[in-house]
């Protein structure tokens, strides 16, 4: 039975004691190479609360400080022996040779499961190995929790049998392998090997808050947060979050030393400091330069002396004592005003026109609004076709727009006209300058798949290669496509389902409709109005039909077999009397509310295949695995095909008597 040997508690407890991992029983304490501790220095003792509890789920992080990972264990080289000898200290049965130590990993995905903000810094980094951490990498003891069962006891695991890169079956605590585990330094000890059972996974809880060390500031007695952020004079290297003090461009930095005073100083060549000073020499600048309260002093001369500021033609510039300038012109304005005038904030006033123009391409170059048009009052030069090129001549308006006439777009080619026109009254033109309607356009137009119908989603005409469709409500009326046969589809409507034509290879034109619709409320009826002209064969495709005109009824006879070119005349000479061979548009009675499936005919059918049966304008397949079976005058339909309130059924069929 488990258990573990004397031999195995002495080892594990006087090699712990002295610093060092139990991996074999037959090592002495100086033959094993792998420390161990009883946590007392403070960089490897828990500095924070750990969690009396924790769920294990993969991952998961409790109280900022635990978190329950998966381990990869393997074994630990020079510790394989057989138990069985006489120093093993093996416990149960005969056993062979085999590893009894064993080390755990981080997996080597560990950074990309993880969630612990610590993930990516060492020890917390893909396929860490715990025992090389030298206790910043700790497994949380059971001695933490009170719980049952204890959360924080190790489990391993065998490989799946299967895929050796799953886990397998758990080896409990209290197997005949007699195990034991030291959370210090993550070595597994097997007392007793067991071939079968070999550890390749483990799951626990690992610490990842801080330590004692960082708590009380680094060097294990300051009192301060280790965590917290400090701006220190050179590094330390013992706190996560220091910053070291630099003197930047025309800063200087004297350290006192300690107990003195760290002195930082400006050096005026490189920073100034202006209060009421006086710059000697030359000041640079390349930007802006802005005063709250003005300048004095002059400032028309440039460094050859030359006025800054030239007055051009008609123009009068007067430099004032205190440095102000005045600049006048000599003509445009009646009352002294010049031909732009800023008498309020923020706005520019014109008596005349105004031209914005770029580099003249020419001397004949526009200039002024006038060389425009004579209706021209603002006028801004560029190049047309100059947008995303290298030539300047866009016209960019920032932000929005309003314009409160109307809008054109090249007024300049009077050959052309405007190309494009917004009106004051919302209408829309392109290609002409006089829409009479909302869009107006006048040539040709183009458009890309769908002309929809304003805040009606299911109402449309389709443009797509070959193709034209017009839907209304959702359902597709009108399609004309071309392709190997062209088509004309009309969905006249009348059923909630109609065929399907355009899967038809020899149909050009088609108008849906209902059968039986005729004379009743069903919209099922296609009518022409006025001659209708067929060059080729009238073929009643669905069976036997009527040819009506005002006077004479001519019905078409299927008792004899028609030669190519041949038109069949009943015999009887009266309507009455071929309907006693043929019933017409009959509807079965029978309740319709998707569940009933046996319906009634007037009379019995001579023969099941003298029945033609439409629901909703379909014809429907006799037999037992397609939509019905006939009986007599009864109609069973299959499961699952049971009519509904709103189908409509018609029947076409010769009756036995």
């Amino acid at each position: 039975m488990a258990g573990k040997t004397d031999r195995t508690g002495v080892q594990y407890a006087f090699k712990k004691l002295s610093g060092r991992a139990n991996t074999s029983n037959i090592k002495s304490d100086a033959q094993e190479v792998i420390g161990s501790n009883i946590q007392v220095g403070t960089q490897t003792i828990f500095g924070q609360d750990i969690p009396n509890s924790g769920s294990r789920i993969d991952y998961q992080i409790y109280g900022n400080t635990a978190e329950y990972v998966v381990f990869t264990v393997a074994s630990i080289t020079g510790t394989t022996y057989d138990a069985d000898s006489a120093t093993g200290g093996g416990g149960d049965g005969s056993q062979s040779a085999g590893p009894h130590g064993y080390k755990l990993f981080l997996t080597g995905n560990y950074e990309s499961l993880s969630s612990n903000p610590k993930k990516g810094s060492s020890p917390f980094t893909n396929g860490s190995l715990v025992h090389e951490s030298l206790g910043t990498l700790q497994l949380i003891p059971p001695n933490f929790s009170q719980e049952s069962p204890n959360p924080y006891i190790l489990k391993i695991y065998e490989a799946d049998s299967g895929d050796p890169n799953q886990i397998g079956d758990e080896i409990p605590l209290l197997d005949e392998v007699d195990w034991t585990f030291d959370y210090y330094n993550g070595i597994l000890f097997l007392q007793d090997y067991d071939a079968s059972k070999i550890p390749a996974y483990a799951r626990g809880f690992i610490y990842i808050g801080d330590y004692l060390s960082a708590s009380l500031g680094g060097g294990g007695g300051g009192g301060g947060d280790g965590g917290a952020s400090y701006v220190v004079m050179s590094a330390t290297g013992s706190l996560s979050s220091e910053r070291v003090l630099t003197a930047g461009t025309g800063i200087s930095l004297d350290d006192g030393g300690a107990g003195g005073a760290a002195t930082l100083s400006v050096n005026d060549s490189v920073v100034a400091t202006i209060s009421g000073s006086n710059f000697a020499g030359n000041v640079g600048v390349t930007g802006s330069v802005r005063s709250t309260l003005g300048f004095s002093g002059s400032l028309t001369r440039l460094t050859n002396g030359k006025s800054y500021l030239a007055a051009g033609t008609n123009v009068t510039i007067t430099s004032e004592s205190n440095g102000q300038v005045t600049i006048s012109s000599s003509g445009g304005g009646g009352s002294g005003i010049s031909f732009f005038e800023s008498s309020t904030a923020g706005s520019i006033f014109t008596t005349g026109s105004a031209a914005f123009v770029g580099a003249q391409s020419s001397p004949s170059a526009p200039d002024a609004p006038s060389d425009i048009g004579t209706d021209v009052f603002f006028f801004v030069s560029g190049s047309v076709d100059s947008r995303g090129t290298a030539v300047t001549g866009t016209a960019v308006f920032g932000g929005d727009m309003a314009i409160s006439g109307t809008l054109a777009v090249n007024l300049s080619d009077s050959a052309v006209g405007s190309q494009f026109v917004v009106t004051t009254d919302g209408k829309v033109g392109i290609g002409t300058s006089t829409p009479g309607v909302k869009l107006s356009v006048g040539g040709n137009m183009e458009v890309g798949e769908y002309v929809n119908h304003k805040n009606d989603s299911d109402t449309f005409i389709r443009f797509q290669d070959d193709d034209i469709e017009i839907e209304t409500g959702g359902r597709a009326m009108i399609k004309m496509s071309e392709g190997s046969t062209d088509q004309v589809l009309i969905m006249s409507g009348g059923a909630a389902t109609s065929l399907e034509p355009k899967n038809f290879a020899d149909t050009n034109f088609f108008v849906s409709g209902s059968i039986g619709s005729q004379g009743t409320s069903n919209a099922g009826t296609s009518v022409f109005g006025g001659d209708l002209v067929v060059s080729g064969a009238l073929d009643a495709k669905q069976g036997v039909g009527t040819l009506k005109t005002a006077t004479t009824v001519v019905h078409v006879s299927a008792s004899n077999a028609p030669i190519s070119g041949s038109v069949l005349v009943a015999k009887s000479s009266t309507e009455a009397a071929w309907q006693q061979a043929i019933v017409f548009g009959e509807q079965p009675t029978g309740t319709k509310n998707g569940s009933n499936l046996t319906f009634a005919l007037a009379n019995a059918v001579i023969n099941n295949t003298d029945l033609m049966l439409f629901v909703n304008g379909l014809l429907q397949l006799s037999g037992s695995s397609n939509d019905y079976t006939l009986t007599g005058s009864q109609i069973n339909f299959n499961s699952g095909l049971a009519p509904f309130s709103d189908d409509v059924i018609t029947a076409i069929y010769r009756p036995s008597t």
